[in-house]
């Protein structure tokens, strides 16, 4: 029996990355690098997109997947509205990295979606919830599966929307490339 798995939803559309990467370019263009994040310029700080009109298409591809989410975890969706609570749009350089941490409390899914990525830029890692106190973590794993891993990285392609639960502990180490532009986000499912 498996109990208390946390699931991480992955849906790839590179046409609506395509149709939002010059708007995310010319944001960014107008940022300064973050001295907090290395190698980061980001429009947290700076920007609202929340009342972007040409960024609806995103919102709703944003809004149709949390729903999906939802359904797959056993959520009823019929009596749910999503709102963005925060949206913002990063890009992590070349040695850049940001480091772990939550978007909780206050949001109920977090996610990146992918505008503008090289090959070969770093993945997301998720950590378990056991990660810093793993009493398992010297045992002789064979091989580590659902049950013993204590990280996952999830490849960061252009495109790709990883969406997950707001307290799940996640980061991007180490960027190997100049170009790595996401979108992240916070959404609240607020009952009608």
């Amino acid at each position: 029996m498996d109990a208390f798995s946390d699931y991480i939803h992955i849906k790839d559309n590179p046409e609506l990355a395509d149709l939002i990467s010059s708007r995310c370019k010319n944001y960014l263009d107008q940022c300064s690098a973050d001295e907090k994040y290395q190698g980061e310029k980001t429009t947290f700080f700076e920007h609202t997109l929340t009342e972007d009109t040409e960024l609806i298409p995103l919102y709703n591809f944003l809004f149709e997947e949390s729903f999906e989410y939802c359904k797959i975890i056993g959520i009823d969706v019929n009596v749910l509205t999503p709102s963005i609570d925060s949206i913002w749009v990063s890009n992590i350089g070349y040695r850049g990295s940001h480091p772990y941490h939550t978007h909780s409390p206050g949001s109920h899914l977090s996610g990146t979606f992918y505008v503008a990525v090289e090959e070969d830029s770093s993945p997301i890692t998720f950590l378990s919830r056991f990660f810093y106190n793993d009493s398992w973590y010297d045992l002789p794993f064979v091989q580590k599966n659902q049950y013993s891993a204590s990280s996952i990285r999830i490849p960061s392609f252009n495109g790709r929307l990883v969406l997950w639960k707001s307290d799940l502990i996640h980061g991007v180490l180490d960027n190997k490339t100049k170009t790595r532009i996401a979108i992240s986000f916070n959404i609240t499912l607020h009952r009608k």
